[in-house]
C-alpha cells in the first residue's frame, strides 16, 4: 500500500496519458481491502477463541466513551434512550458490538449528520437493546444476508469486507444472546436492531440445560 502511495505522489505527472494512475487506484484499493480482509479475520478469531470476563459498567456512560473515542474522527450524534443504570456483562463485548455498529451507520450514512438512539430494558433473564439510525437502511429482502461472513450489500468502499456484522452477531451468540435487524416499526428509513443478551444467570442456566 505505501509502495503504491508512494510511485502516485513522486511520479504520476510522467504517466498522467496512460492507463498506469488507474492500475495504481485498482492494486491500491486490492491492498486495502487485503489489509482489512486480514484484520475483520484475526478479530473475528481472537473473539471467538477468548474467555468471556463479566464486569459491572454503567450503560450510558460506556456508551459515552464510546461517542466520544469515535467522534475524533467521525461526525454524529447518539441519543441513549433508558440507559442511566448499571448491569453486569461483557464489557469488552459491550464495547465490540455498539463500535462497530456506530462505525457501520457512519459509514453507510447519506446525512450530513448521523443520528443513532441506543434504547435499553431489562426483564428478570436478559438486557434488551435497540439500535436505530437515519442512514438509508436495507431492503427486506437483504435483512438475514448482512450476517453472512464475507457478504456485502454494496462496494462503497474497498475495506468493507463482510465480516462486520457478522462478528458481532457471533459475539452475541456467544453471550447466549441473538440480534435481528428489521423494519422501522414506523416505516422510517434507518437500520432497526434488536439485541438481547442473556444475563449471567441466564447463560449458567442455559449451559446447564445443554
Amino acid at each position: 500500500g505505501s509502495l503504491v502511495s508512494f510511485i502516485k505522489m513522486d511520479y504520476l505527472h510522467l504517466l498522467k496519458d496512460t492507463k498506469v494512475p488507474e492500475w495504481l487506484d485498482t492494486s491500491e484499493d486490492r491492498v486495502s481491502y487485503m489489509e482489512a480482509l486480514i484484520n475483520g479475520i484475526m478479530n473475528y478469531t481472537n473473539i471467538m477463541n477468548s474467555e468471556v470476563e463479566y464486569n459491572e459498567f454503567h450503560v450510558a456512560t460506556e456508551l459515552i466513551h464510546i461517542s466520544q473515542e469515535l467522534g475524533k474522527t467521525s461526525q454524529f450524534s447518539l441519543i441513549p434512550i433508558g440507559c442511566d443504570c448499571t448491569i453486569v456483562h461483557s464489557l469488552k463485548s459491550f464495547n465490540q458490538i455498539f463500535s462497530e455498529l456506530i462505525l457501520n451507520s457512519i459509514k453507510f450514512s447519506r446525512q450530513e449528520l448521523t443520528e443513532i438512539k441506543i434504547s435499553f430494558t431489562e426483564d428478570d433473564n436478559s438486557y434488551s437493546f435497540t439500535y436505530e439510525d437515519n442512514g438509508p437502511g436495507i431492503p427486506e429482502r437483504y435483512l438475514e444476508k448482512v450476517f453472512v461472513m464475507f457478504e456485502t450489500l454494496r462496494k462503497e468502499n474497498p475495506t468493507d469486507t463482510g465480516i462486520g456484522l457478522a462478528t458481532i452477531r457471533a459475539i452475541i451468540e456467544k453471550l447466549g444472546g441473538r440480534i435481528e435487524l428489521k423494519n422501522h416499526p414506523d416505516k422510517r428509513s434507518g437500520i432497526y436492531f434488536q439485541i438481547s443478551l442473556l444475563k449471567e444467570t441466564g447463560i449458567k442456566q442455559k449451559k446447564l440445560q445443554e
